[in-house]
């Protein structure tokens, strides 16, 4: 569960001067576990695969499978302003919600 202890306290905004929204950077989510537990996404497991640079592909049925409260949810968060904290929670998020579950083989392999 230490993915779930991820927070952007050390993020710089905007370094690269891009056009600022003015929307404040930090969220009121005190972590990723807590945003998580907003979504009411299942449980992590043991492992999760991951993605960073909001570059993913998912299957249409584990698009489908996941319940579309969690789509709105999400939506609505990331409406909030341009680059924000929920940013970096939903790219982070995006493993657990879109791939398929790891097969017990796998598990065991990548806990050797």
């Amino acid at each position: 569960q230490e993915m779930k202890l991820f927070q952007t306290s050390e993020y710089a905004k905007n370094e690269n001067n891009y056009l600022d929204d003015g929307v404040k950077f930090k969220s009121a989510y005190t972590n990723l576990g807590s945003f998580y537990d907003f979504l009411g996404a299942e449980a992590l497991p043991e492992l999760v695969q991951v993605c960073y640079g909001g570059l993913f592909a998912a299957s249409v049925t584990n698009i489908k499978n996941t319940d579309s409260s969690i789509w709105k949810k999400i939506e609505k968060t990331l409406s909030r302003g341009n680059n924000i904290e929920e940013g970096h929670f939903v790219e982070r998020t995006w493993g657990p919600l879109l791939s398929s579950p790891l097969q017990p083989f796998q598990i065991e392999a990548l806990l050797k």
